[in-house]
């Protein structure tokens, strides 16, 4: 009886944060408003379609890989339950209604967003509950998490980033692993990198963005006082091979991407490269380990990892490549020109118009902050007010971290306006440094009842502007405003019977 109790008292915060997110998706609009985000939700479930029948994706966009991936299993889930029978392309366009065919594939498809979620609190429950051993705290901090504008976005719209993002998070936390271990956990670097190129097989723009991430995790890595740095060894020449193999492995690295990549795809890939190798290199100097070996084990992980989720990723769509935009970065600024339909050679001009666009929107970011209340502005105003309460405690790197946080914080806003002035599905890219840095200043408050107190007062606030007066949170919930799908400009999905869609939609004001 009573390992029964420890171990639900355990577990009830797991079955308990659970209930809410799927109290909260069934009991609202999910099944509400099928073109309410039908461009992102139709393409996906559509692939998802494509997948679960044999064959290979299309889309390679972003590329959205494990979305489409998990939407074709809750596809066959469907089919083994008997909500509906589509095995393929052929029985969608043969269906007695393919708008009603649609709709219900997007219901579908919208269940990977209420997996993504629950993923989303378990894991902010699970590191929460190691880091404070608190099962209060770690429960509330879930909720934040919840709540906050760019994770609850995603709740009510299936899309790829938060997939990726996750990715990219277990990437940080394998990052962060190896140097705490001082180097001792090496296959943590490889995990790392496997999660970085699995962030990017969902969504490429992990890839852009990871920078900004990486250097963030250097405040949490632990600057050890025992054993002797590398630099105060008696003699170097042990050191001569891991200084060869270090040398060796980025010149490899770098002549791979010169292989598959040109032009500013070219510089932006050894950029990337160059960031790694010196980041890992002072982050190893940090923890007071060898500096060659952990450059060079970076080094080899990471075309390790690019060639085995290539080849990975290439046999499960039918031996067609999918790392299209991952080693061709500057193909993805043909969104983002004017003129989507640019070739392949115009792709160095549509970076130059990217990048003069960031030059001219660089107080966009700022505006869109200040000029209305969400969850971003609550977590700036409250980092503020915790700065200032906390100011006798905080030394010069907590400062520092603060300071990177914002920018950190900005810097990804403005990227991310390049594509849309108001994108709040990515959000959740940007946010994360403010309430990273949040959980941290609230982490440095004197007792456990101060924290919980401090993480209740966000959870209000944040639920404050979302629900009174705009009811932010209901609207999306019930997926109100989107355009009517028959009178919206058609998306182009190659196996899809177009003329029987434009017929059903004559008179219809779905």
């Amino acid at each position: 009886m009573k390992r029964c109790l420890q171990t639900l008292s355990s577990i009830w915060p797991y079955l308990a944060l659970s209930a809410i997110v799927l109290i909260l998706f069934y009991a609202t609009g999910y099944k509400q408003n099928w073109p309410h985000w039908v461009d992102q939700e139709l393409t996906l479930s559509y692939n998802g379609l494509l997948v679960y029948s044999g064959s290979n994706q299309e889309y390679l966009d972003h590329p959205g890989f494990f979305s489409i991936h998990l939407i074709a299993y809750l596809i066959g889930i469907a089919n083994y339950l008997g909500f509906y029978h589509l095995q393929n392309i052929t029985d969608l366009n043969q269906s007695s209604s393919m708008l009603e065919s649609m709709r219900i594939l997007i219901i579908t498809t919208r269940h990977a967003a209420l997996l993504t979620t629950i993923a989303y609190v378990l894991v902010a429950y699970y590191i929460a509950q190691k880091i404070t051993r608190e099962r209060v705290l770690s429960f509330l901090i879930a909720l934040l998490i919840f709540i906050s504008n760019g994770v609850f976005f995603h709740f009510t719209l299936t899309r790829t980033e938060p997939i990726a993002f996750l990715f990219l998070l277990g990437s940080l936390y394998f990052y962060i692993q190896y140097f705490n271990s001082q180097g001792k956990q090496v296959l943590s670097l490889l995990a790392c990198l496997l999660m970085l190129f699995c962030g990017a097989l969902n969504k490429a723009q992990v890839l852009v963005l990871a920078p900004f991430y990486f250097t963030w995790t250097y405040y949490f890595i632990s600057a050890k006082v025992e054993g002797k740095p590398i630099e105060s060894n008696e003699s170097n020449d042990s050191d001569n091979p891991l200084k060869l193999a270090s040398l060796a492995s980025f010149i490899a690295l770098a002549l791979f991407y010169s292989l598959i990549s040109s032009g500013l795809s070219l510089v932006i890939n050894l950029g990337l490269i160059v960031f790694f190798y010196g980041l890992t290199l002072v982050c190893a100097k940090k923890a007071k380990i060898n500096v060659f070996k952990a450059t060079s084990l970076f080094n080899i992980f990471y075309l390790v990892a690019f060639e085995a989720l290539n080849y990975f990723s290439f046999k499960l769509n039918q031996n067609i490549s999918i790392f299209t935009n991952i080693e061709d970065p500057i193909s993805m600024t043909r969104w983002l020109a004017p003129d989507p339909n640019a070739e392949k050679i115009a792709m160095d001009s549509n970076a130059l118009y990217v990048l003069s666009k960031i030059a001219n929107s660089v107080l966009e970011p700022l505006i869109a902050l200040f000029s209305k209340v969400s969850s971003p502005l609550i977590l700036v105003i409250f980092c503020l007010v915790l700065l200032y309460g906390l100011r006798k405690k905080l030394n010069k790197v907590d400062i520092t971290f603060a300071i990177y946080s914002f920018l950190a914080f900005y810097a990804v806003s403005l990227i991310n306006r390049t594509r849309y002035v108001d994108a709040p599905h990515y959000l959740l890219l940007a946010e994360f440094f403010l309430l990273g840095f949040a959980l941290v200043l609230i982490r440095k408050l004197d007792s456990i009842k101060a924290q919980v107190k401090a993480v209740s007062l966000l959870i209000f606030l944040i639920l404050l502007v979302n629900l009174v007066p705009h009811t932010r949170y209901v609207n999306l919930l019930m997926r109100k405003g989107g355009q009517p799908f028959c009178s919206s400009p058609q998306i182009f999905l190659e196996k899809i019977d177009a003329k029987r869609i434009a017929t059903e939609c004559q008179g219809n004001p779905i």
